[in-house]
């Protein structure tokens, strides 16, 4: 069974319980799966769901990486005009 939580709130979750001001696509799977048995065995449309509201929903910005830091993809911080 889905958790009663929205996408943002699974999000901001996610960045609460690291105690980080940003955090990165896949470590929000990662959380995500390790709280919920629903994102452990489901394999529907979650992870599309959680990037869509990364970058539609106006709470989220999008921070790049720094020239030379290692990693994929970008951090997502909250907007603090969101």
């Amino acid at each position: 069974m889905k958790p009663p939580l929205s996408y943002a709130q699974l999000i901001m979750d996610a960045m609460a319980e690291r105690q980080v001001d940003k955090i990165t696509l896949s470590e929000i799977y990662e959380y995500a799966a390790r709280r919920y048995a629903y994102y452990r065995s489901s394999k529907g449309p979650w992870k599309n769901s959680i990037r869509h509201n990364l970058s539609c929903n106006q709470l989220f910005k999008r921070v790049p990486r720094k020239n030379g830091e290692k990693g994929k993809g970008s951090y997502w911080t909250l907007n603090d005009a969101g």
